[in-house]
């Protein structure tokens, strides 16, 4: 662990966000909208407390460790063999999360900038271009979070206001029309759009100070919920229910709806996807930096850079995999419904039961 806290409020605000909001925001209005109408955004609030509870629970894991790794923090609750075993479960997971997530951007990418460009070609330029910022500390990372951060929050502003006068927001309603087990539904189709909310066990032991941690999860999680609320409704409002429910990509045909007369710019679309890039990649560093960060520690390596050297080519590999579209959304679907759940919801639990259960010992026992 480097000992520097070097890592600031909106550091950490900004890694929260770009974390979590990824290759999902691409699809969820559909999968929302498939369930519950019009009512999806609610669905987006709903998600947004339930994970700021399970990111809280992380927060009290880490900062009842010591702000130790994530291994350590295994290793103190499992013990050294179970722990090692829950670090490399982790480590799997993650792992084949980023794989298929990359696949689906690339095909994202293919469709929409480079149709011609070889599958193969486009992820190892996306794997090494990861490599080269994950050589650098962890502060590094953290400003790249923070330009990325900026140049995606003005893309979001951009599509908002340009997207107004195509805007129909009576699209939106009617409100609270569906079942309460279309909601359930709902939840378990999309419960994973806050996957990257782990990173918190490699950003926290690094922020300056604690004492904001749990304010600033807060606001980090309430500008992805807000975000999410604007894709739903802006593409309900803009593309109508039915066409969100069919359209794979409704977030992208949303943007390709806009077109601002007499500009330089031919097509809008085509700049905002390349902005979106970012989403992506963004996503997918921060997890690949957690990754190779756990594998160093598990492993005993020396330095982080061995730890690329072993999960590149396993990225590139699983990513490859895969024939088409349809068994990528497929596999992305399977993966997240065995190991997410375990991965996400049950370790955290079950860290903060065990850490909490020591913690009470520990002042008994003083």
């Amino acid at each position: 662990m480097q000992s520097i806290e070097s890592v600031k409020q909106h550091g950490l605000f900004t890694t929260i966000v770009v974390a979590i909001i990824g290759v999902s925001s691409f699809s969820y209005p559909r999968e929302v909208a498939g369930a519950v109408g019009t009512n999806g955004w609610i669905i987006a609030i709903i998600e947004g407390l339930i994970w700021y509870i399970i990111a809280y629970m992380t927060y009290r894991v880490i900062e009842i460790n010591d702000y130790n790794s994530f291994y350590d923090i295994s290793i103190n609750n499992f013990g050294k063999i179970i722990g090692f075993l829950v670090s490399i479960f982790f480590i799997m997971y993650n792992l084949a999360i980023i794989s298929i997530q990359m696949r689906m951007f690339v095909e994202v990418l293919k469709m929409y900038l480079l149709e011609k460009t070889p599958t193969e070609f486009i992820l190892i330029v996306t794997i090494l271009t990861g490599e080269y910022i994950i050589r650098s500390d962890i502060s590094s990372l953290v400003k790249f979070n923070e330009v990325a951060f900026l140049i995606m929050s003005c893309a979001i502003i951009f599509v908002m206001v340009f997207s107004l006068n195509k805007a129909d927001f009576t699209n939106v309603f009617p409100i609270l029309t569906s079942k309460p087990v279309d909601y359930i539904r709902a939840f378990c189709t999309t419960m994973f759009s806050f996957a990257g909310i782990q990173i918190l066990y490699l950003v926290c032991p690094f922020v300056k100070n604690k004492k904001i941690i749990p304010k600033t999860i807060f606001k980090g999680i309430g500008y992805v919920v807000g975000f999410y609320v604007f894709l739903v409704v802006f593409t309900l409002a803009i593309l109508t229910k039915e066409q969100v429910k069919v359209i794979l990509w409704p977030t992208i045909a949303m943007v390709k709806c806009i077109n601002i007369q007499g500009a330089l710019v031919e097509r809008w679309d085509g700049v905002i996807m390349s902005l979106w890039v970012l989403f992506y990649f963004t996503n997918f560093v921060n997890i690949y930096y957690l990754i190779c960060d756990i594998t160093r520690d598990a492993l005993k390596l020396k330095d982080i850079r061995f730890s690329l050297v072993l999960i590149a080519p396993l990225i590139y590999c699983i990513a490859i995999y895969y024939p088409n579209v349809v068994s990528v959304h497929s596999a992305f679907a399977r993966a997240n419904n065995i190991f997410g759940i375990i991965g996400l919801i049950v370790i955290p639990i079950l860290f903060y039961l065990i850490s909490m259960f020591k913690a009470k010992k520990k002042v008994t026992n003083k």
